[in-house]
């Protein structure tokens, strides 16, 4: 998992997230291979949390494994927007 906070008007990059502290991330360190991907610009005043989940596996396996039912379940609860 990664993570930024920023007051806008910003731009976040990849670069600018941050590790979320855990123990696999010793483990396996995981980073972002693009650091200069554009994720997300906000043009107006505000307070902005972004975080980011990302698993190591292929498509396929990720939508056949029932931890993935179980992702989608628990962000639908939350009211998150699925985007493909």
């Amino acid at each position: 998992r990664w993570i930024s906070r920023r007051c806008g008007p910003c731009v976040i990059q990849a670069g600018d997230l941050d590790v979320v502290d855990s123990s696999t991330f010793y483990e396996r360190p995981m980073y972002l291979p693009l650091k200069d991907q554009h994720l997300l610009t906000v043009s107006a005043p505000a307070m902005v949390e972004l975080e980011i989940e990302a698993t190591c596996c292929s498509q396929t396996e990720w939508e056949t494994a029932p931890a993935f039912e179980e992702y989608r379940q628990r962000l639908r609860f939350d009211r998150w927007l699925m985007v493909p």
